[in-house]
């Protein structure tokens, strides 16, 4: 396990190639198993493999930034995204999008564990994976909203992460820091 944390990275660039089913589904059973505060377990993954939907989604996601509905992104910023180069999952061939149950104290929090556990056992199987926030930036869009609707999405939950994955075309970059999250002893 402590290998799979040491080596864990984001991966910016995959194969066109989809990842296994055995994968992917010790992958989510990973995800599924994550703490989650009080034990609620409200998380939903709604897995996207369809090129054709991602497209729609990423899409989705460039009109929300562009009308200023992406939290933390001013319209006049959202520029980047209109680019040939860009791809709100780096052209991964699966993309989780998680939501949560809204008003839910605990999402993020949530979340963001079980994210950490589908990066860690996609790490231990050779399969990149990165951590995005643009579909918890969209949260509020209403298009967004009604994209994912079509797949079972209610008013009562919520975006709250996203994570592409794929096997990773090249060597994965990974991080030299070593330095950061400042230990306080008080004994």
């Amino acid at each position: 396990m402590l290998d799979a944390i040491k080596n864990r990275c984001s991966v910016r660039k995959y194969k066109p190639e989809q990842i296994k089913d055995e994968e992917l589904n010790t992958i989510l059973e990973a995800a599924r198993m994550a703490p989650s505060g009080k034990n609620d377990r409200k998380a939903k993954i709604y897995v996207f493999q369809n090129s054709e939907k991602m497209e729609e989604l990423g899409k989705i996601f460039l009109e929300a930034a562009l009308a200023g509905n992406a939290e933390g992104i001013p319209a006049a910023m959202a520029s980047f995204m209109k680019r040939k180069t860009y791809h709100f999952c780096f052209h991964a061939p699966t993309f989780l999008l998680v939501t949560y149950e809204k008003e839910n104290y605990n999402a993020l929090a949530n979340t963001a564990c079980l994210l950490e556990n589908a990066m860690l056992a996609a790490t231990e199987l050779s399969i990149g994976s990165c951590y995005l926030n643009m579909g918890r930036r969209c949260a509020k869009d209403e298009g967004l909203q009604n994209f994912l609707k079509q797949f079972g999405y209610t008013d009562e939950e919520e975006v709250t992460g996203g994570l592409a994955l794929g096997y990773p075309d090249g060597e994965p970059t990974r991080n030299k820091k070593t330095a950061g999250n400042e230990i306080v002893w008080i004994r």
